[in-house]
């Protein structure tokens, strides 16, 4: 995790200590109850339609 946020300042030029104040939090959450949607067929059985992200598919 540091070894990302010291190569995101490196890229853009900048010393660790210009940087905002960081750190480090750890926490438990319970295990999520996920829907797997990864197949057409119970994608279909809910009338979801997936979006795709792009110029024409979002309003202005």
């Amino acid at each position: 995790m540091w070894a990302e946020c010291y190569r995101h300042l490196a890229e853009r030029g900048l010393p660790p200590m210009r940087s905002l104040p960081r750190d480090v939090w750890r926490f438990r959450v319970p295990p999520l109850e996920v829907a797997d949607l990864s197949q057409g067929d119970r994608l279909a059985r809910l009338a979801f339609h997936p979006r795709y992200p792009g110029r024409k598919s979002w309003s202005p």
